[in-house]
């Protein structure tokens, strides 16, 4: 919290007594941004998290400043809004992407908004209460003469819960966003009792026969939820850090120094056999404290 406008001592405690401190206003420090900008993917139209995912596959972002973890979506829109979200308020996605962080993407409502966009925009929900006018809490649905139909989701084959459960809106060509269950940022559905992700039950399909623990199943789009058949390949736990390498995504390639502050380039680079960099300075260096040691000993 910035206090360089007000008249008090630059302490500790004066801070803390300060109207300020308590006014719920969001510090505009550029280094918290910038450590969060630095961990989104902003080549779409929605701004993707690509820090650490929460298992609902909401972002996880750490504050350095007050020491704790924020979703990612709901400190970017804290910081667009500079204030906190009162009590009860939600940070909501008109895009439906649960990684975007994009402010314009947010907007701040109650768990009753929430639960009504959920019903309208979500397939599943919306076979059973779409169309009723009662409010959208446990105990209204739970008397609402509509509430038995869910038995006849529960019903339903795999092929047709897949078809109920994915957007298909944007076309062949697009991404058919997962609109059930999400599980680190991935789809899920429940089959013969056991919970499995939507794609590799997509390839499984294709393939006609059960996937290995060793293949897995890789999106050609970098779209984690989406479930269109014709953007997944199979591939293996090499090809997929292959493609997170090429693409710019492995937050140890993207480095252009060493922790020291040494520059990654053809002459101090050198690679290992399992493809890691090595600085050749840091390694100089550790031979030489290395070779003093010995002697120091022998001495």
């Amino acid at each position: 919290m910035s206090h360089s406008e007000c008249t008090h001592e630059a302490t500790k405690s004066a801070r803390a007594k300060c109207r300020r401190n308590r006014s719920g206003a969001i510090p505009r420090d550029g280094d918290a941004y910038s450590r969060f900008m630095s961990r989104v993917d902003k080549s779409g139209e929605c701004w993707v998290w690509k820090g650490h995912l929460h298992a609902d596959g909401y972002g996880i972002f750490y504050d350095r400043r007050d020491k704790r973890k924020h979703l990612a979506h709901k400190w970017a829109l804290e910081y667009s809004l500079d204030r906190k979200l009162a009590a009860g308020e939600l940070a909501r996605h008109r895009c439906d992407n649960r990684p975007c962080v994009r402010p314009d993407h947010l907007e701040p409502g109650t768990e009753a908004d929430n639960s009504r966009d959920r019903a309208k925009r979500n397939p599943r929900v919306s076979i059973v209460h779409a169309d009723c006018d009662h409010e959208p809490t446990r105990e209204a649905r739970a008397k609402c003469p509509k509430s038995g139909t869910q038995k006849q989701y529960r019903n339903l084959t795999p092929e047709q819960r897949w078809a109920i459960n994915v957007d298909t809106s944007g076309g062949p060509d697009a991404c058919w966003p997962w609109k059930g269950t999400v599980l680190r940022g991935y789809g899920r559905m429940r089959i013969n009792d056991r919970s499995i992700y939507v794609t590799r039950w997509l390839m499984s399909q294709i393939l006609e026969r059960e996937l290995t623990r060793a293949e897995l199943v890789r999106h050609r789009c970098d779209n984690s939820v989406c479930a269109n058949p014709s953007h997944l390949e199979l591939g293996s736990h090499t090809d997929n850090m292959r493609d997170i390498v090429e693409r710019g995504r492995h937050h140890n390639a993207n480095k252009t120094h060493c922790k020291h502050g040494h520059e990654f380039n053809e002459e101090n680079t050198r690679i290992e056999k399992k493809g890691n960099r090595v600085c050749r300075t840091c390694s100089r260096q550790r031979q030489r404290v290395s070779a003093r040691r010995r002697a120091e000993a022998i001495a």
